[in-house]
């Protein structure tokens, strides 16, 4: 941990895969995630059935 002027470093001991985020940056991936799940719901929804045959 170290503090300096208006910051405050913690160290966070976890795997290189895992991702680790503060807890506002987390909501605003999660709320990111849901609307471009949404859209891309949508798009689907609003597509016509045609099939390409490969082209």
């Amino acid at each position: 941990m170290d503090v300096h002027r208006d910051q405050v470093r913690i160290g966070i001991e976890a795997p290189r895969e895992v991702d680790v985020h503060r807890q506002e940056v987390f909501k605003a991936l999660e709320k990111a995630n849901q609307e471009a799940a949404i859209e891309m719901s949508e798009l689907e929804t609003d597509a016509p059935n045609r099939e390409d045959n490969g082209r």
